[in-house]
């Protein structure tokens, strides 16, 4: 070969999503494991230069399944692409004075987001300590009475997005948070990861996001750590399974963490809950900056296994159509 010829890499005469979406089809049922990965080895494939492949997945208008993860990404084809399962969006409930519903309503009209607004609901104050975050102070601990004596419920739901928009429409959701607690409203929930802040955490995770996304972009720690903080609630438990796990990556962009109570114990770190906040703030940090899952830091490597969700269904906010990783 020349030397300054592109490399030739094998490209699918049809897409591979495309053949995997037949497949199922054909079956009327979910596909195995083991039939993805016998599907994607007797696909017929040409040889194209890197620019080539390029310019013919740009023509095609979407990212293919990736052969090398081929299981994984099959998921992830599949909600995208063929619309088999729930894309996230940042849903919200928000507390709000009567005085100032109509000002949080005009910031929902004009982003042309859907909402719903409704009177005063007795039961929310549970909602609100149910999802408290591990974030001190809490929004129950601040807000507390402002909550029980709020007038007003505004249901708002942002655009859905896939997992490369995910990381530009989550900040855009924690600045219009901040819009929204800067025109008064009392308190906010993010029903899609069942978290709760105090109002000077959301404003102050928002102001941390803004300076890194000015110098750095959606990239980089100083972005990701109050991204994660604002939207990710964990750990937590089902008591079904015994697992403790992540909610909220999906808004992310990338599969959910999990890890069983009985794997903790024997690793020595049962309840200890800062070991146990260090392990899945540490993992997801690591996994947010698009670094290989299985090796975290040096000297220290995890042995994961990526899963198909299945604790939410998929037409739940809280659904991970990105699967999760569980550390085994």
């Amino acid at each position: 070969m020349d030397a300054d010829a592109e490399a030739q890499i094998p490209v699918f005469v049809q897409p591979l999503a495309r053949v995997l979406a037949q497949a199922e089809s054909q079956c009327k049922r979910l596909l195995t494991e083991d039939e993805v990965v016998r599907i994607r080895d007797s696909a017929a494939c040409i040889m194209l230069s890197a620019s080539e492949a390029s310019e013919l997945q740009k023509n095609r208008g979407y990212r293919d399944v990736d052969p090398k993860d081929v299981w994984m990404d099959w998921h992830r084809a599949r909600c995208e692409i063929y619309g088999a399962g729930r894309l996230p969006s940042v849903a919200l409930t928000i507390l709000s004075p009567q005085h100032a519903i109509n000002h949080l309503i005009a910031i929902c009209e004009r982003d042309d987001l859907p909402y719903v607004a409704g009177p005063r609901d007795p039961q929310i104050s549970l909602e609100f300590e149910k999802k408290r975050s591990t974030l001190r102070p809490t929004a129950t601990e601040v807000h507390g009475d402002e909550i029980a004596r709020h007038e007003a419920v505004l249901k708002v739901e942002t655009r859905p997005f896939n997992a490369e928009q995910a990381p530009v429409a989550c900040y855009h959701a924690l600045q219009m948070i901040q819009r929204f607690l800067e025109m008064a409203a009392t308190a906010i929930v993010c029903d899609s990861s069942m978290i709760s802040h105090a109002n000077d955490n959301w404003v102050g995770l928002s102001k941390r996001a803004s300076t890194a996304f000015r110098l750095h972009g959606a990239s980089g720690d100083e972005f990701w750590e109050p991204m994660f903080r604002a939207f990710v609630q964990f750990p937590v438990f089902d008591q079904a399974s015994g697992d403790l796990f992540t909610v909220g990556m999906h808004l992310l962009g990338q599969p959910e963490i999990a890890i069983s109570t009985e794997r903790l114990q024997q690793a020595g770190i049962g309840q200890q809950q800062d070991a146990i906040n260090d392990l899945f703030t540490r993992f997801a940090l690591h996994q947010l900056a698009q670094k290989d899952a299985a090796t975290f830091v040096a000297g220290c490597d995890f042995e994961v296994i990526w899963e198909p969700q299945s604790r939410f269904e998929d037409d739940d906010a809280r659904y991970d159509y990105l699967g999760q990783w569980r550390i085994k």
